[in-house]
């Protein structure tokens, strides 16, 4: 019995046009409503620090935390958007700028995202998904999920991510954002040749993070630089796993397309 359903059934042409047109206007509010937050947040943190006591302080960077993480997860998904051509009209901007405001700020590359993630498209739930590690074991127990977020809020699957991100980085694995690992031959390289690939690939992610900071600097208040990496490296990777449970967790794995 087929279940299949055309998208023609659900929606008129007209809503399918207005559901599928790019706009540049709502791709740059989307990116600049973004920053706002990550720029509104670092402020809220530095006017109020010095007028709240010691508990006061704590849930002040407990809710950046929370609030920075959630704004890098937005960049992930502008990210995930400009991959498949739809968050501006103009394609410098999808591309390029996406790339700079978007991508490089958590440590990611859009046109490596892009060629990784239209793969997962083209092999969605099958043994060839690229991303089905990130959901292979589920539906899991309670005692299992909860190792997991502990292990993402304590920031363990968070250096375990960065120590993945040098390595392909540096081009010693091959570039995903799975759990997989496929490791590059090494043979006839130079340490020199470590560094001068790192730079070449992670130039735009210090790049943009030593523009954070230096914003940060700036204004007076360096120091809230290490809620950023702080977010980063504990709710960070905790929404993203949420976010890759919601999509495809418990979906039967397929042996065709």
């Amino acid at each position: 019995m087929n279940t299949r359903v055309a998208i023609s059934d659900l929606f008129t042409r007209d809503e399918i046009s207005e559901l599928t047109s790019k706009s540049d206007l709502h791709g740059g509010w989307a990116v600049f409503s973004t920053w706002a937050v990550i720029g509104g947040t670092f402020a809220a943190v530095a006017s109020f620090w010095d007028y709240v006591p010691a508990w006061g302080k704590l849930l002040l960077c407990i809710a950046a935390l929370i609030i920075l993480a959630g704004r890098q997860l937005a960049l992930a998904i502008l990210m995930h958007d400009a991959s498949h051509q739809s968050l501006f009209k103009t394609k410098w901007l999808n591309d390029t700028l996406t790339d700079w405001l978007c991508a490089r700020p958590i440590w990611n590359d859009l046109h490596k995202y892009r060629a990784h993630h239209i793969r997962h498209h083209s092999k969605t739930s099958t043994v060839d998904d690229p991303d089905l590690t990130l959901v292979s074991g589920f539906p899991t127990s309670q005692k299992s999920l909860m190792r997991k977020f502990i292990r993402d809020l304590s920031g363990l699957t968070g250096i375990k991510f960065a120590i993945g991100r040098v390595l392909m980085d540096i081009e010693k694995m091959e570039w995903t954002v799975s759990n997989d690992r496929r490791w590059i031959p090494q043979d006839g390289r130079h340490w020199s040749d470590y560094a001068k690939t790192f730079i070449k690939n992670s130039g735009g992610a210090i790049a943009t993070n030593a523009a954070i900071f230096g914003a940060l600097w700036a204004s007076g208040h360096p120091k809230l630089y290490a809620l950023w990496i702080l977010a980063y490296l504990t709710p960070f990777p905790l929404f993203l796993r949420v976010r890759s449970m919601a999509e495809h967790a418990g979906m039967p794995t397929s042996n065709s397309a």
